[in-house]
């Protein structure tokens, strides 16, 4: 019998239970990075933004913190704040700037939203991706003060959709017969392609709808179609971003019906 039974205690019990907690422990500082008001400037595109009290404390008397949040991403240079329910006190105030200091155009205040959630984002004629955050509290109460989310979204170059057709148009219609196939293939130009980031039709996806039901996200569209009379078929193209398509391309197609051979009697002869 074992005199002292904690000794015969597997060792690698001790080692995992000793990993563990290190790796719980760890795990709460391995969340979002979160920023308090400061007068300084912040590259990121993730985090949250609070008041000098951060999550959970007031925000001081007298204050007055610049901060200007940019982008980290190039490509992703519309930089985003959303703001949860806020308490931010009568004379206190929060007021954003779209650009890299207060003298740029005046977005918003937060006394102009009573406390409410609201998303703030920077415009596109903000090509440096920065918003200013300038808040001033006075003497009296303080609150808990706000708390956002920062994200970046990409500032969408433009596409023009079309679409190519394998059968000939009568009057911007293609005609078919019930039953058979047309062929539509996509075609797309990029007015802006290259200023932020480079688009071609090899890295963009489809989206073919056949009277505004998606039918296919393929590279081209050929389906046989039954149904006799007009139907149309639009294209979504999305970019390697997410960017969308804004125009309409649309293409109409008249499937025609099937012929009927009506049995008579006809005179033999039709012409003198």
């Amino acid at each position: 019998m074992n005199k002292y039974p904690f000794q015969s205690f597997p060792s690698n019990i001790f080692k995992y239970t000793i990993l563990t907690y290190i790796l719980f422990s760890i795990l709460p500082f391995a969340s979002a990075q979160q920023y308090k008001m400061f007068n300084g400037n912040i590259y990121t595109c993730s985090g949250k933004i609070t008041d000098s009290g951060g999550a959970t404390g007031n925000y001081g008397k007298n204050e007055k913190f610049t901060t200007v949040i940019c982008s980290d991403n190039p490509q992703y240079s519309l930089l985003q704040l959303a703001f949860g329910a806020s308490d931010i006190k009568n004379g206190d105030d929060l007021c954003i700037y779209d650009g890299i200091n207060t003298n740029y155009p005046l977005l918003t205040c937060s006394s102009e939203h009573n406390n409410f959630p609201f998303v703030v984002q920077t415009t596109k004629s903000n090509p440096a991706g920065c918003l200013t955050l300038q808040f001033i509290s006075d003497n009296f109460i303080q609150g808990t003060g706000f708390s956002a989310d920062i994200s970046c979204k990409p500032v969408c170059q433009d596409i023009m959709a079309s679409i190519a057709s394998s059968v000939m148009k009568q009057d911007s219609t293609i005609d078919i017969c019930s039953g058979e196939s047309v062929t539509l293939k996509p075609n797309a130009v990029f007015p802006q392609n290259n200023q932020k980031y480079h688009q071609d039709l090899s890295n963009c996806s489809f989206e073919w709808y056949l009277d505004n039901k998606l039918v296919s996200a393929a590279d081209s569209f050929m389906a046989p179609i039954f149904n006799e009379g007009g139907h149309t078929v639009n294209l979504l193209i999305t970019d390697s971003l997410g960017c969308k398509s804004q125009n309409l391309a649309l293409e109409k197609i008249r499937v025609a019906p099937k012929p009927k051979f009506i049995e008579g009697n006809f005179k033999k002869t039709i012409c003198n």
